[in-house]
């Protein structure tokens, strides 16, 4: 996978755009170049309460081998963690 993106969104901005209610506590800086193994700010319902909250994630599709089932490590090359 050979996706990148950016995030240009500051901190503050989550709670009005997204109407988030909870954000991290730590800031996170402004990304240029953000690849799959980053972690990243998204915004997803808490479901403990429903309330709209940010939280540091990774992103990406994780591949599984269709043989044996274990989760690849990089699914291009079909190499899994030993």
């Amino acid at each position: 996978m050979c996706g990148r993106f950016d995030n240009l969104i500051a901190r503050d901005a989550y709670r009005g755009l997204f109407k988030a209610q909870r954000l991290p506590k730590s800031n996170f800086p402004l990304r240029y170049n953000v690849a799959p193994t980053d972690r990243i700010p998204i915004v997803r319902i808490d479901p403990r309460d429903g309330e709209r909250e940010v939280v540091m994630a990774r992103w990406g599709e994780v591949g599984v081998d269709a043989k044996t089932g274990k989760v690849l490590e990089n699914k291009k090359e079909g190499r899994h963690p030993d």
